[in-house]
């Protein structure tokens, strides 16, 4: 994509098992970090959305309707992440 713009979805498993801790910090916390960094590596024009990977009845959750280039509100999105129970 030379000079383009990107669309870029982060899908983060949330799933119980993602609270084990890898030495300092859970699995959970590494995939928030990661994320961190690939939106750092977005330019003007890119957008982005957050999709939790969970399981549940309803599918996976989806953080924002469309596709945003509010990196501010991706950051939030990430930040706020938690291991979730199946349901």
């Amino acid at each position: 994509l030379l000079g383009g713009s990107r669309a870029v979805v982060l899908v983060v498993d949330t799933s119980a098992s993602m609270g084990a801790r890898d030495g300092e910090q859970t699995l959970l916390d590494r995939a928030k970090r990661a994320s961190r960094e690939i939106l750092e590596t977005l330019r003007e024009g890119d957008v982005a959305n957050v999709i939790e990977s969970v399981r549940r009845d309803a599918g996976p959750l989806v953080q924002f309707p469309e596709m945003t280039p509010q990196l501010g509100d991706l950051r939030q999105s990430i930040d706020q992440l938690e291991v979730r129970d199946l349901g």
